[in-house]
Protein backbone atom coordinates (compact mmCIF):
# COMPACT_ATOMS: atom_id res chain seq x y z
CA UNK A 1 0.00 0.00 0.00
CA UNK A 2 1.33 3.43 -0.85
CA UNK A 3 1.64 6.16 1.76
CA UNK A 4 -0.97 8.14 -0.17
CA UNK A 5 -3.76 5.97 1.27
CA UNK A 6 -4.72 7.64 4.52
CA UNK A 7 -7.84 7.59 6.72
CA UNK A 8 -10.41 10.04 5.44
CA UNK A 9 -9.38 9.98 1.78
CA UNK A 10 -12.45 10.46 -0.40
CA UNK A 11 -13.51 9.71 -3.94
CA UNK A 12 -16.40 10.92 -6.08
CA UNK A 13 -17.90 8.32 -8.40
CA UNK A 14 -20.64 9.42 -10.81
CA UNK A 15 -22.90 6.93 -12.57
CA UNK A 16 -26.08 7.48 -14.57
CA UNK A 17 -28.44 4.60 -13.82
CA UNK A 18 -29.73 2.96 -17.00
CA UNK A 19 -33.20 1.42 -17.12
CA UNK A 20 -31.63 -2.07 -17.04
CA UNK A 21 -30.36 -1.42 -13.50
CA UNK A 22 -33.81 -0.72 -12.06
CA UNK A 23 -35.83 -3.05 -9.82
CA UNK A 24 -37.93 -4.79 -12.53
CA UNK A 25 -34.74 -5.83 -14.34
CA UNK A 26 -32.99 -7.28 -11.28
CA UNK A 27 -34.93 -10.55 -11.45
CA UNK A 28 -37.16 -10.42 -14.54
CA UNK A 29 -38.64 -13.81 -13.63
CA UNK A 30 -39.99 -12.45 -10.31
CA UNK A 31 -43.55 -11.14 -10.78
CA UNK A 32 -43.30 -9.10 -7.56
CA UNK A 33 -40.33 -7.19 -9.00
CA UNK A 34 -42.22 -6.49 -12.23
CA UNK A 35 -44.85 -4.60 -10.24
CA UNK A 36 -42.26 -2.33 -8.61
CA UNK A 37 -41.21 1.10 -9.90
CA UNK A 38 -38.23 1.60 -12.16
CA UNK A 39 -35.85 2.92 -9.49
CA UNK A 40 -32.22 1.95 -8.90
CA UNK A 41 -32.23 -1.60 -7.53
CA UNK A 42 -30.50 -2.06 -4.18
CA UNK A 43 -28.65 -5.12 -5.51
CA UNK A 44 -27.07 -3.02 -8.25
CA UNK A 45 -26.40 -0.15 -5.84
CA UNK A 46 -24.36 -2.45 -3.57
CA UNK A 47 -22.29 -3.50 -6.58
CA UNK A 48 -21.82 0.12 -7.58
CA UNK A 49 -20.58 0.95 -4.08
CA UNK A 50 -18.03 -1.85 -4.39
CA UNK A 51 -16.97 -0.54 -7.81
CA UNK A 52 -16.45 2.95 -6.36
CA UNK A 53 -14.28 1.44 -3.61
CA UNK A 54 -12.14 -0.37 -6.18
CA UNK A 55 -11.67 2.87 -8.13
CA UNK A 56 -10.64 4.74 -4.98
CA UNK A 57 -8.03 2.10 -4.15
CA UNK A 58 -6.40 1.79 -7.60
CA UNK A 59 -3.91 4.67 -7.34
CA UNK A 60 -2.86 3.63 -3.83
CA UNK A 61 -1.89 -0.01 -4.44
CA UNK A 62 1.62 -1.35 -4.88
CA UNK A 63 2.36 -4.49 -6.90
CA UNK A 64 2.65 -7.66 -4.87
CA UNK A 65 0.99 -6.41 -1.69
CA UNK A 66 -1.30 -8.97 -0.13
CA UNK A 67 -3.20 -9.40 3.10
CA UNK A 68 -4.08 -5.82 3.89
CA UNK A 69 -7.69 -4.94 4.61
CA UNK A 70 -9.29 -1.62 3.84
CA UNK A 71 -12.62 -0.35 5.17
CA UNK A 72 -14.88 2.12 3.42
CA UNK A 73 -17.83 4.24 4.48
CA UNK A 74 -19.94 4.95 1.41
CA UNK A 75 -22.69 7.50 0.82
CA UNK A 76 -24.83 7.35 -2.35
CA UNK A 77 -27.20 10.03 -3.55
CA UNK A 78 -29.26 10.73 -6.64
CA UNK A 79 -28.43 14.42 -6.77
CA UNK A 80 -31.40 15.24 -4.54
CA UNK A 81 -31.54 12.75 -1.67
CA UNK A 82 -29.47 10.08 0.00
CA UNK A 83 -30.43 6.75 -1.57
CA UNK A 84 -28.04 4.54 0.34
CA UNK A 85 -25.20 4.31 2.81
CA UNK A 86 -22.97 1.42 3.62
CA UNK A 87 -19.72 0.07 4.93
CA UNK A 88 -17.51 -2.12 2.80
CA UNK A 89 -14.40 -4.12 3.63
CA UNK A 90 -11.93 -5.16 0.93
CA UNK A 91 -9.01 -7.52 1.22
CA UNK A 92 -6.04 -6.74 -1.00
CA UNK A 93 -5.06 -9.93 -2.83
CA UNK A 94 -2.60 -11.06 -5.47
CA UNK A 95 -4.93 -12.05 -8.31
CA UNK A 96 -3.06 -15.06 -9.70
CA UNK A 97 -2.89 -16.64 -6.22
CA UNK A 98 -6.54 -15.83 -5.54
CA UNK A 99 -7.67 -17.24 -8.90
CA UNK A 100 -5.66 -20.44 -8.28
CA UNK A 101 -7.50 -20.96 -4.97
CA UNK A 102 -10.86 -20.38 -6.67
CA UNK A 103 -9.94 -22.92 -9.38
CA UNK A 104 -8.98 -25.46 -6.69
CA UNK A 105 -12.35 -25.06 -5.01
CA UNK A 106 -14.18 -25.47 -8.32
CA UNK A 107 -12.48 -28.82 -8.91
CA UNK A 108 -13.62 -30.06 -5.48
CA UNK A 109 -17.28 -29.38 -6.23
Amino acid sequence: MKDSLKPGVSHRFVYRVPREKTVPFLYPEAPAFQAMPEVFATGYMVGLMEWASVELLKPHLDEGVEGRRVWFKIHANDGVDTIGEGRHERAVVIWNKFNARVAEKAVKQ
